[in-house]
This record gives C-alpha cells, structure tokens and sequence, in this order.
C-alpha cells in the first residue's frame, strides 16, 4: 500500500510527522518471524506474522549451512537453545538436524513439539504469494553469493535483501549480483561504522537500538543510506526512533509495533 492511501487513515498530527520524517512510512520487519508467540526461525512463526491484521513488510530470518550444504534456517551456531540437544550446525547434514524439533521448549513448552528445521527456500515459497519480504541475515561466510543468486534465479531480486554484520558477505553477494538489495548490520552508528556501509554498497544500514542518535539518522540518509533499527520492543523507544525518521523497525512484537501511527498500514 504506497504512502498516500494509508496516510488518508491517519490523523492531521501523525500525517505531518509522516511528510517530515520521510517520503513514506517506515517498513515493519518481523525479527525472526513473530517471534514473541512463535519458535523464532520457523515456518510457524513466519506464518504467525502473516496472519496478524496488519502483516509487516519484512520478516527478518537468520541463515546458516549445514555439513552438506543446505541453507537452513537458523541463528545459533549449535541447536542446544532451540532444539535442547548438542551439534553444531556446519557439522551436521539437514537429515539429521531434522530430527530434532526446534520449537524452543524451553520458551514455549510442548506447543511446537513438532516444528521442524526450515531451510531457505521453504521460507521464501510460503511468501512468495504474500506481500511480505524478506530480509536474509546470513550468519556465515561463503553463501552470501549463492543467496543472492538464488533470488536472482526467483525472480526475487526487488522483493527480499541479503543482510549480514560481514562487510565481506555483503561485498560477495553484491558483486556475484550487482542488483540485489543488500543491508550492513552494525552494533554502533559512529561515522565511521556508517561509512562503512555506504562503502561496500549497502542499500540500508541496521543500527542497535541502544546506539542510535538522531544525528546519525540524518548523516545516514545524507549518505545515501537507509535506517533499519534493531531489535525495538519497547513502543516508547519506538516512537522515539521514529520522530528521528528512521526507515525501518525490527522487532520481535510486530503486532504492537504497527499501533503506532507512523507504521499504521
């Protein structure tokens, strides 16, 4: 939905803010799914974020490789927190790590006993009709190249983008397809940090919430780049960040997140 017909939802007071922060409203993404009701990197919680009123605009995965060679799903190196048993990812073949449920029982008890393991692919065929994107963080080396281009061989280059906190994954999947969106991840929003991103070609800089200031917003933007901010659940700090015009909000409460006016659909 562009800019015009959700302002036309909004109050007079929330419409200005809008015209003076940006040229449109800042984009949702989902951290890990709908992570606050659902095991996090999962098909059920990417589901649980489209079903919601408002679906946001992104959801956020985290990708790793496998023993042999799959993209799967996951953020941690090992599927001790999600899974409860002992093995690290890169050590393991897809087989095997399917046959440990990852629904997080530790969080959320028996209601996703049987939740599998999801690899990449998965993750973009359930969006593929849907009006969410994703956002790729790859956690690894090696594979930033073949995620961009299997978007490319999707037909998927202007819907998802490829993030990593590695400026190297970012310049490899830039350079195997130079169209693909690509977003730098950053724990700080010094200058230098964002000079940074603008200097390996990213389209959007992620920033910690706990970092950002509003002159790093406006010196962002004067480079070229947009704001994602990183991981917002407190709506206070939320309408903080947003009044600086920052472009984006990752946060593991979607649902409460698009309350805010600014995000209103």
């Amino acid at each position: 939905m562009n800019t015009s017909s959700r302002t036309r939802r909004l109050p007079v007071l929330w419409v200005l803010l809008l015209v003076s922060c940006s040229a449109r409203a800042p984009v949702l993404i989902a951290h890990r799914g709908n992570s606050s009701v659902a095991p996090e990197n999962t098909l059920v919680a990417v589901r649980s974020a489209l079903a919601l009123p408002a679906p946001p605009e992104l959801c956020e995965i985290d990708v790793r490789q496998s023993s042999d060679g799959e993209l799967v799903v996951i953020h941690d190196d090992t599927l001790v927190r999600t899974a409860g048993v002992d093995g690290r990812v890169a050590e393991l073949p897809l087989a095997e790590m399917r046959r440990h449920p990852v629904g997080f029982a530790e969080r959320f008890g028996e209601r996703f006993a049987d939740e599998p393991l999801p690899v990449l692919e998965e993750v973009l065929d359930l969006l593929g009709p849907t009006d969410t994107d994703l956002m790729i963080e790859i956690k690894v080396r090696g594979v930033g190249a073949r995620i961009a281009l299997l978007l490319a061989a999707r037909g998927e280059l202007q819907r998802h983008l490829v993030a990593s906190f590695d400026p190297g994954v970012v310049v490899d999947a830039s350079m195997a397809v130079p169209a693909v969106r690509t977003l730098l991840l950053r724990g700080e929003s010094d200058p230098e940090e964002l000079e940074l991103a603008r200097r390996v070609g990213a389209d959007v800089v992620g920033v910690s919430a706990r970092s950002l200031s509003s002159e790093a917003v406006q010196l962002a933007h004067d480079l070229g780049l947009e704001v994602w901010v990183y991981t917002v659940n407190d709506p206070a700090r939320a309408a903080e960040l947003l009044d600086w015009g920052i472009d984006g909000l990752i946060s593991d409460r979607p649902e409460a997140m698009r309350a805010l006016a600014p995000l209103a659909p």
